[in-house]
């Protein structure tokens, strides 16, 4: 639960490079903005369906916990590369 609980996290995370995308408007950064928009929305279903209920096939939790680690980790990288970005062209926000 506390893995779950951690990668959707960092799937909100991606939500707020998502917004600092915006503000930079740059198109580059939209491919990215949208996977880590994806993977807030993912991350925080994921997190409802695991404190809901178990699975009906103990295999599904599984498949669940890996892509919600995929589209955390993404989230957590694009939030990362937008904050680097910023600090490096001198205009932190």
């Amino acid at each position: 639960m506390l893995f779950l609980l951690l990668f959707a996290i960092g799937a909100v995370l991606g939500a707020v490079a998502a917004a600092i995308g915006q503000v930079d408007r740059r198109p580059v950064f939209f491919g990215y903005v949208k996977i880590a928009i994806l993977g807030a929305l993912f991350g925080g279903y994921v997190l409802a369906d695991a404190i809901g209920h178990e699975p009906a096939h103990p295999g599904d939790l599984d498949l669940v916990v890996l892509l919600a680690a995929i589209f955390g980790a993404i989230a957590v990288l694009v939030l990362l590369w937008a904050v680097a970005n910023s600090l490096r062209r001198g205009t932190p926000r």
